[in-house]
Protein backbone atom coordinates (compact mmCIF):
# COMPACT_ATOMS: atom_id res chain seq x y z
CA UNK A 1 0.00 0.00 0.00
CA UNK A 2 1.54 3.58 -0.71
CA UNK A 3 2.41 5.66 1.89
CA UNK A 4 -0.23 8.34 1.07
CA UNK A 5 -2.98 5.89 0.76
CA UNK A 6 -1.50 4.42 4.33
CA UNK A 7 -1.66 8.09 5.44
CA UNK A 8 -5.18 8.66 4.31
CA UNK A 9 -6.77 5.45 5.77
CA UNK A 10 -5.02 6.89 9.31
CA UNK A 11 -6.68 9.87 8.90
CA UNK A 12 -10.21 8.87 7.99
CA UNK A 13 -10.35 6.86 11.01
CA UNK A 14 -9.31 9.23 13.42
CA UNK A 15 -11.76 11.68 11.93
CA UNK A 16 -14.68 8.97 11.50
CA UNK A 17 -14.15 6.63 14.82
CA UNK A 18 -15.88 3.51 14.45
CA UNK A 19 -17.58 4.76 11.68
CA UNK A 20 -17.67 1.70 8.71
CA UNK A 21 -17.22 2.51 5.38
CA UNK A 22 -18.72 -0.24 2.57
CA UNK A 23 -17.69 0.17 -0.78
CA UNK A 24 -20.74 -1.93 -2.49
CA UNK A 25 -19.91 -1.66 -6.58
CA UNK A 26 -17.10 -0.80 -8.96
CA UNK A 27 -17.56 0.79 -12.24
CA UNK A 28 -14.57 1.69 -14.84
CA UNK A 29 -13.82 3.44 -17.85
CA UNK A 30 -10.53 2.90 -18.95
CA UNK A 31 -8.14 2.72 -21.69
CA UNK A 32 -8.97 -1.28 -22.41
CA UNK A 33 -12.58 -1.06 -21.33
CA UNK A 34 -15.96 0.84 -20.82
CA UNK A 35 -16.95 -0.87 -17.71
CA UNK A 36 -16.02 -3.46 -15.00
CA UNK A 37 -17.02 -6.58 -16.81
CA UNK A 38 -15.02 -5.75 -19.82
CA UNK A 39 -12.10 -4.10 -17.69
CA UNK A 40 -11.81 -7.98 -15.97
CA UNK A 41 -11.93 -9.62 -18.88
CA UNK A 42 -9.54 -7.91 -21.00
CA UNK A 43 -7.00 -8.00 -17.74
CA UNK A 44 -6.99 -11.75 -18.14
CA UNK A 45 -6.71 -11.80 -21.18
CA UNK A 46 -3.31 -9.45 -21.65
CA UNK A 47 -5.08 -6.11 -23.30
CA UNK A 48 -2.81 -3.29 -23.51
CA UNK A 49 -4.57 0.35 -23.76
CA UNK A 50 -1.23 2.17 -24.86
CA UNK A 51 -2.12 3.42 -28.71
CA UNK A 52 -1.16 6.73 -30.50
CA UNK A 53 -2.98 9.24 -28.70
CA UNK A 54 -5.74 10.74 -30.55
CA UNK A 55 -8.01 13.17 -28.70
CA UNK A 56 -5.25 15.82 -29.04
CA UNK A 57 -2.09 16.75 -31.32
CA UNK A 58 0.96 15.67 -29.76
CA UNK A 59 3.18 17.01 -32.67
CA UNK A 60 5.34 18.82 -30.68
CA UNK A 61 5.68 16.48 -27.70
CA UNK A 62 8.70 13.71 -27.76
CA UNK A 63 5.64 10.92 -26.73
CA UNK A 64 3.01 9.79 -29.06
CA UNK A 65 1.47 7.48 -27.92
CA UNK A 66 -0.43 6.89 -24.43
CA UNK A 67 -3.54 5.38 -22.27
CA UNK A 68 -6.54 6.85 -24.05
CA UNK A 69 -10.00 5.70 -23.76
CA UNK A 70 -11.02 5.91 -27.28
CA UNK A 71 -14.91 5.93 -28.32
CA UNK A 72 -16.74 7.00 -25.21
CA UNK A 73 -19.56 8.45 -26.76
CA UNK A 74 -21.36 10.70 -23.96
CA UNK A 75 -25.03 9.74 -24.60
CA UNK A 76 -24.57 6.18 -24.85
CA UNK A 77 -22.68 5.88 -21.21
CA UNK A 78 -25.42 8.11 -19.52
CA UNK A 79 -28.55 8.66 -18.99
CA UNK A 80 -29.86 12.06 -20.31
CA UNK A 81 -30.67 13.69 -17.03
CA UNK A 82 -27.25 12.76 -15.49
CA UNK A 83 -24.82 14.27 -18.21
CA UNK A 84 -24.61 18.38 -18.79
CA UNK A 85 -23.23 20.71 -21.40
CA UNK A 86 -20.46 22.09 -18.86
CA UNK A 87 -18.96 18.38 -18.09
CA UNK A 88 -15.79 18.14 -19.19
CA UNK A 89 -14.69 14.50 -21.23
CA UNK A 90 -13.49 13.42 -17.60
CA UNK A 91 -16.09 14.35 -15.72
CA UNK A 92 -18.48 12.80 -17.49
CA UNK A 93 -16.03 9.22 -18.09
CA UNK A 94 -16.49 9.45 -14.00
CA UNK A 95 -20.30 10.18 -14.19
CA UNK A 96 -20.65 7.00 -16.37
CA UNK A 97 -18.15 4.92 -13.61
CA UNK A 98 -19.97 6.24 -10.72
CA UNK A 99 -23.71 5.22 -12.22
CA UNK A 100 -21.85 1.60 -12.90
CA UNK A 101 -20.93 1.49 -9.45
CA UNK A 102 -24.32 2.37 -8.34
CA UNK A 103 -25.97 0.29 -10.39
CA UNK A 104 -23.64 -3.15 -9.23
CA UNK A 105 -24.57 -1.80 -5.76
CA UNK A 106 -28.05 -2.42 -6.49
CA UNK A 107 -28.18 1.25 -5.23
CA UNK A 108 -29.83 2.94 -8.75
CA UNK A 109 -31.76 5.01 -8.72
CA UNK A 110 -31.00 6.17 -4.91
CA UNK A 111 -33.38 5.37 -2.61
CA UNK A 112 -34.50 9.00 -0.52
CA UNK A 113 -33.39 7.18 2.74
CA UNK A 114 -29.91 7.04 1.39
CA UNK A 115 -29.35 9.83 0.33
CA UNK A 116 -28.20 11.98 3.57
CA UNK A 117 -25.45 9.00 4.29
CA UNK A 118 -24.01 8.56 0.90
CA UNK A 119 -21.12 10.19 -0.22
CA UNK A 120 -18.83 10.68 -3.42
CA UNK A 121 -14.60 10.43 -3.57
CA UNK A 122 -13.07 10.26 -6.61
CA UNK A 123 -8.82 9.75 -7.04
CA UNK A 124 -8.73 12.68 -9.55
CA UNK A 125 -5.68 14.71 -11.08
CA UNK A 126 -6.07 17.40 -13.86
CA UNK A 127 -8.90 15.86 -15.43
CA UNK A 128 -10.55 18.96 -17.60
CA UNK A 129 -6.74 19.88 -18.74
CA UNK A 130 -8.40 19.65 -22.72
CA UNK A 131 -11.40 21.73 -22.06
CA UNK A 132 -9.54 24.12 -19.45
CA UNK A 133 -6.40 24.73 -22.08
CA UNK A 134 -8.85 25.76 -25.17
CA UNK A 135 -10.64 28.01 -22.68
CA UNK A 136 -6.80 29.71 -21.59
CA UNK A 137 -5.68 29.69 -25.53
CA UNK A 138 -8.65 31.59 -26.44
CA UNK A 139 -8.86 33.77 -23.75
CA UNK A 140 -4.86 34.62 -24.75
CA UNK A 141 -5.81 34.63 -28.63
CA UNK A 142 -8.65 37.95 -27.60
CA UNK A 143 -11.42 35.56 -27.54
CA UNK A 144 -12.71 36.05 -23.61
CA UNK A 145 -16.53 35.97 -25.26
CA UNK A 146 -16.33 32.02 -25.54
CA UNK A 147 -14.93 31.29 -22.31
CA UNK A 148 -17.04 30.38 -19.55
CA UNK A 149 -16.20 29.51 -16.17
CA UNK A 150 -16.98 26.04 -16.10
CA UNK A 151 -14.14 25.65 -18.53
CA UNK A 152 -11.54 26.51 -16.11
CA UNK A 153 -13.50 24.97 -13.34
CA UNK A 154 -13.04 21.30 -14.87
CA UNK A 155 -9.29 21.81 -14.24
CA UNK A 156 -10.44 21.11 -10.37
CA UNK A 157 -9.59 17.63 -8.71
CA UNK A 158 -13.07 17.60 -7.47
CA UNK A 159 -15.00 18.67 -10.69
CA UNK A 160 -15.98 15.21 -11.20
CA UNK A 161 -17.50 14.86 -7.41
CA UNK A 162 -18.94 18.32 -7.93
CA UNK A 163 -20.84 17.37 -10.81
CA UNK A 164 -21.98 13.68 -9.45
CA UNK A 165 -23.26 15.27 -6.26
CA UNK A 166 -25.35 17.63 -7.77
CA UNK A 167 -26.76 14.99 -10.85
CA UNK A 168 -27.62 12.50 -8.77
CA UNK A 169 -28.97 15.17 -5.56
CA UNK A 170 -26.14 13.67 -2.87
Amino acid sequence: MALETRTLIQRLRRAMGNVRVVITGVGTINAIARNASEFSTALKQGVCGIDPIAVFDTTAFRTHTGGEVKGFVLQEQIPAPYYGKRMSRSDAMAMAAGLEALHSAGLFPIPDHLRETMGVSIGGGAGGMLEGEAAYRRYLTGDADGVRFSDFSAFCCASSADHMVSKLRL
